[in-house]
């Protein structure tokens, strides 16, 4: 279970900076 959790975050964490990106790129369309 540990691991799973483990891999949880490491994706969440891989994923974030294209949130981030997303995110400024509506912003910046706007």
């Amino acid at each position: 279970m540990k691991i799973d959790h483990f891999h949880l975050v490491l994706r969440y964490l891989h994923l974030q900076p294209v949130i981030i990106l997303l995110l400024s790129a509506l912003i910046k369309t706007r």
